[in-house]
């Protein structure tokens, strides 16, 4: 362990989520600051909780010369084996496209002629939340929405802004 603590800012109770143009199978939220997700920060801002020592040492440990990324369906009314196959589903996607655009798993530079954002990794925060439509959508469809995902990270990640950013469209 590192020996510094992750410091925890009030989240809002409901994330602003980002808007790109043509993303319909997930939402998320991106910000420059590191965060846990949605769900290990009610774990972390509740001492008395069981999971609470776990989870800090956990998030204490962590690099903070990453990008911090998790994908959820717990807004999906579904069974759980759909819910865990659609987020299994847009995390593979995702590495894939992370990996077109010349970045590692955790948002390092992995190939420096395909990366983008000046060659300097990605850093922060993102949560991405998986919709209904990713049951019925095509592989070749939810790749093309995680490659819209990460250029948008990539674009949100090169501005100078601080905390959760909303935009209306950001062009692909």
């Amino acid at each position: 362990m590192s020996g510094r603590a992750l410091a925890l800012s009030k989240r809002p109770l409901h994330p602003n989520f980002l808007k790109v143009e043509g993303l319909n199978l997930c939402r998320f939220t991106y910000t420059k600051d590191y965060q846990p997700s949605f769900s290990a920060g009610a774990v972390l801002s509740d001492k008395s909780h069981v999971l609470y020592a776990l989870r800090k040492q956990k998030y204490d440990a962590r690099s903070q010369d990453t990008l911090w990324w998790s994908v959820t369906s717990n807004t999906m009314n579904a069974k759980s084996v759909v819910r865990t196959w659609s987020s299994r589903r847009f995390r593979k996607a995702f590495t894939e496209a992370l990996g077109r655009r010349g970045y590692g798993q955790e948002g390092t530079i992995a190939d420096s002629s395909a990366a983008k954002a000046d060659g300097k990794p990605l850093k922060g925060s993102l949560e991405i939340f998986c919709m209904e439509g990713i049951k019925t959508a095509s592989y070749d469809e939810v790749q093309r929405q995680a490659l819209l995902v990460v250029d948008a990270v990539v674009r949100l990640s090169t501005k100078n802004q601080r905390g959760y950013i909303c935009i209306k469209h950001l062009q692909p």
